[in-house]
């Protein structure tokens, strides 16, 4: 064999040149590698700054929804308890409206109602009407109620008198209600 031709070349055959390119392969691949680092580490920190400083303001954001929201809350409460003791009350309270629109039923058309004094048990009217006519139709109607059991139970006159200034006819009735 021809030992003139070799196609492995010898470490020592290598040039001066294939060794620079090597190196500055070397050097460029280093720096790149350090600039990577170096540029993902300020991103990182950059990215995490900005994203602490997004979430503390998303949360003082949340802490005064929260502090109106809990006003709001504490106020809906309050109105609501109101609410309760109200409709407890008028469940429990006596329906005065059904028994004055029954004694104003009662009423003639020339016969008003002066006053009403209404308690749970009890109830005093003073009538005034121009005839006495009507506050007699008054009292028929009156008397029917009390026969009946339907609003009171007695009827009693307390007086009866003569307004001469208005020309008016006075009549106070006292009954026990049902």
């Amino acid at each position: 064999m021809n030992s003139g031709i070799n196609l492995i070349t010898k470490k020592e055959d290598v040039g001066l040149k294939e060794k620079k390119k090597v190196k500055i392969a070397r050097i460029i691949a280093g720096c790149a590698l350090g600039i990577t680092v170096f540029t993902s580490i300020i991103l990182f920190i950059l990215y995490n700054q900005l994203q602490i400083a997004s979430i503390k303001r998303d949360q003082e954001s949340a802490i005064r929804n929260m502090t109106i929201l809990r006003e709001k809350s504490a106020k809906l409460d309050a109105v609501n308890d109101r609410v309760k003791s109200i409709s407890d009350i008028v469940k429990k309270r006596k329906n005065y409206i059904g028994t004055i629109n029954l004694i104003l039923k009662q009423l003639p058309k020339d016969a008003s109602i002066a006053t009403i004094d209404l308690s749970s048990k009890a109830i005093d009217l003073r009538i005034t009407s121009s005839s006495l006519l009507a506050l007699n139709i008054f009292l028929d109607n009156m008397i029917g109620l009390a026969e009946k059991k339907e609003l009171v139970s007695d009827l009693t006159i307390d007086g009866l008198s003569l307004d001469a200034k208005n020309n008016k006819y006075n009549l106070t009735v006292s009954s026990k209600l049902l």
